[in-house]
């Protein structure tokens, strides 16, 4: 397993890696991922790597840009990977959207550092 751990770290990478963003949300197309957290006095994105319903628009990104994804669930874990022509990558987690999510951001970046781009959608 990764040292990533769930949270609002990871899913600002997630939006980061898998669909592109950088403003966090405020160019009015993507603002609806993001919800305001009034406790902390900011913005943050959807609980891709915690929720299922999170992991739900990661695995939807994934296949609509042409990945595979394979999830196991384990005695005590489970597994996820993603494939797309000679890459394979999978990961193991406690959590379903922990690991897909991790899956998703190695699969890009070696997508990426194959095909010699930045990693970002």
């Amino acid at each position: 397993m990764t040292d990533m751990q769930p949270g609002v770290e990871m899913d600002e990478l997630i939006d980061e890696v898998v669909f592109g963003r950088t403003d966090k949300g405020f160019n009015g197309k993507y603002r609806y991922r993001y919800r305001y957290d009034g406790k902390n006095g900011k913005w943050i994105p959807e609980p891709y790597s915690t929720t299922w319903i999170g992991m739900q628009y990661v695995v939807e990104e994934m296949r609509r840009r042409g990945w595979n994804l394979v999830l196991l669930m384990k005695s005590e874990t489970f597994g996820a990977g993603f494939s797309k022509g000679d890459i394979k990558t999978s990961e193991d987690s406690d959590s379903a959207p922990h690991a897909v999510c991790i899956a998703a951001i190695k699969a890009l970046r070696e997508h990426a550092n194959s095909s010699g781009e930045d990693g970002r959608a």
